[in-house]
């Protein structure tokens, strides 16, 4: 599929506020992605030229990200997650498969973790609570937040208020746990690039390790965002996982 030629644009009007997302009709399963920090719909453009047209696509830009509503409110994982589910709602998306990039994999694990899906990819996904725990012990947490914030906010045009309250609650209790991860119960696959430097692989082997039945797959030579710098092999990734899961149903 052609990212500029077939899409169509689309906006769900929420309690938040209106959330942007590009759709690519099909009657095939759904796909919805949810982009990283400080990231839009745009990163999705090199992958999606991998994927078939029998895939119903959904590329949402998260609340405070792209062309999605910036509202001044505290920028919680719940937030994005609650403005996830009214859209939804809204479009009327059911029984759907959630991929999430990094910070969006993070909402997207909280999500798994309330609401039934398909299946669940998590792509070099952040959130983890051993992950927090290491930020803390190894560096200062001011400066750290300082530096991630000057490198998101050379990006698309990020607003300074929303990047520094994801950040402020970045290190918070909705850090993903053991715990609330074991309560996934949709089929899932943790996709991570062995050179992610980002979120280095340890990480993803956690998760996998915490989410029953799930399944790790390690892309050699890639860094923290695979369906970027190695497209055609994530979206072979991607869609071997929804024809097995869709196999096993």
């Amino acid at each position: 599929m052609d990212f500029d030629r077939d899409f169509e644009d689309g906006y769900a009007h929420t309690s938040y506020g209106s959330i942007y997302f590009k759709r690519h009709w099909n009657e095939g399963p759904p796909l919805v992605m949810l982009h990283g920090l400080g990231a839009d719909v745009n990163t999705w453009r090199r992958i999606v030229q991998f994927l078939p047209d029998s895939i119903d696509l959904y590329l949402v830009d998260l609340l405070g990200h792209g062309k999605s509503d910036k509202p001044r409110i505290n920028y919680t994982v719940r937030s994005q997650v609650d403005a996830l589910n009214e859209l939804v709602g809204i479009v009327g998306i059911r029984d759907f498969f959630l991929l999430g990039h990094s910070y969006g994999g993070w909402i997207a694990a909280y999500y798994a973790m309330e609401n039934a899906l398909r299946g669940l990819i998590l792509e070099d996904a952040a959130g983890l609570k051993e992950y927090f725990d290491y930020i803390r012990s190894n560096f200062d947490l001011n400066e750290y937040k300082k530096s991630m914030a000057r490198e998101v906010l050379k990006m698309n045009g990020n607003k300074e208020y929303v990047v520094s309250s994801i950040l402020d609650v970045d290190f918070g209790p909705e850090q993903l746990t053991k715990t609330g991860l074991s309560s996934i119960s949709a089929p899932t696959v943790v996709m991570w690039g062995a050179e992610d430097r980002v979120v280095p692989i340890e990480y993803g082997r956690l998760l996998n390790r915490y989410i029953a039945g799930s399944r790790l797959i390690v892309m050699e030579g890639a860094g923290h965002d695979p369906h970027y710098t190695a497209p055609e092999n994530a979206a072979d990734k991607i869609l071997d996982f929804i024809k097995d899961a869709d196999a096993n149903r």
